[in-house]
């Protein structure tokens, strides 16, 4: 009950944002929670660039005006949990985690996660989230390859395949994967260039 009131408070001051209970795990835990956690936790971060001490806690606190939002999210049981922090990314909306408690019984004898199948389950979203950078890293492939086969101009081929695959990759995070975000295109095109040219320039030399 301490940690419920913890998150409502957080919930009335941050009215804007998802309020998460972010357990320290800490104590007795059982080796696949703690295992489970910092996997997704290392994962999350790679995906998205934010860092969450929890994401796969179940206390979590909305405010009332986000629930027409929540049932936009796609997603069922374990992997929905981390839908909502994917999307909430795409949109703007901001995580604030609170701590609570570490409590597990019996080795969480209770749970209800199948390590497995519900282990797939909850990597999809990731998958589905870095879809744009697997497809712009095969373009980018076997255009170059391609390239070098016609042309043998290593210059060129690194050129015109990384030029067309940085488009495509930049036209896919634009409209799907940062679709809610209200940055002006010329800008981010304009920083995204920048960011493309130095790493063509590595990647010649």
């Amino acid at each position: 009950l301490t940690d419920i009131a913890t998150v409502a408070d957080a919930v009335r001051s941050h009215r804007a944002g998802i309020v998460l209970g972010a357990r320290r795990f800490s104590g007795d835990v059982p080796l696949r929670s703690r295992f489970g956690n910092d996997m997704t936790r290392a994962v999350f971060r790679l995906a998205t660039g934010r860092r969450l001490q929890d994401t796969q806690t179940g206390l979590r606190g909305y405010p009332a005006w986000m629930l027409g939002w929540l049932q936009t999210v796609d997603g069922d049981r374990f992997e929905y949990e981390l839908e909502v922090l994917l999307a909430a990314g795409r949109h703007g909306i901001e995580l604030h985690e609170v701590p609570i408690a570490t409590i597990y019984l019996d080795e969480n004898a209770s749970s209800h996660f199948h390590p497995i199948r519900d282990s797939i389950r909850v990597y999809v979203p990731f998958l589905k989230f870095s879809m744009s950078s697997l497809a712009a890293f095969g373009i980018d492939a076997a255009l170059f390859f391609a390239l070098m086969a016609l042309t043998g101009n290593l210059a060129l081929a690194v050129v015109l395949a990384r030029v067309l695959s940085a488009s495509a990759n930049f036209a896919m995070n634009h409209r799907l994967v940062f679709a809610g975000r209200r940055h002006r295109p010329a800008g981010a095109a304009a920083r995204y260039g920048t960011l493309v040219v130095t790493l063509m320039a590595v990647n010649y030399l």
